[in-house]
């Protein structure tokens, strides 16, 4: 049986520091005068706020799914999340934006889960 390769933990925590730098950025873009962000985008999102407070100090990985309702509350593609802030400054093709768009929408489960 191969071996399975594991991701080095200088990477792994560097990615932690890149969702925790940029969740709590776009949380204060979204929520510029709210005085409980957290408990705000804990409940947009339906992701817990033990989690959340987890992942803004870079302690927990979220999973993938739970990116996607973080990225969807905070109304951002999930991307914005994974690159590095000194990625985010340089131009981007704008030519795909509606098809981009139309991938990031949430799955219809997460709708009918938020809809409760």
């Amino acid at each position: 049986m191969p071996t399975r390769r594991k991701c080095p933990p200088e990477e792994t925590d560097r990615l932690l520091a890149i969702v925790a730098e940029n969740l709590q950025r776009l949380m204060d873009e979204r929520y510029p005068n709210e005085p409980n962000k957290r408990l705000r985008l804990s409940t947009d999102s339906g992701v817990g706020r033990t989690n959340l407070n987890q992942y803004l100090l870079g302690r927990q990985h979220p999973r993938l799914d739970t990116l996607m309702q973080l990225a969807w509350a905070l109304d951002e593609p999930v991307w914005q999340l994974l690159v590095p802030r000194e990625k985010l400054t340089r131009v981007f093709d704008t030519s795909n934006v509606a098809k981009v768009a139309a991938m990031e929408a949430p799955p219809e489960d997460l709708k009918r889960r938020r809809s409760r």
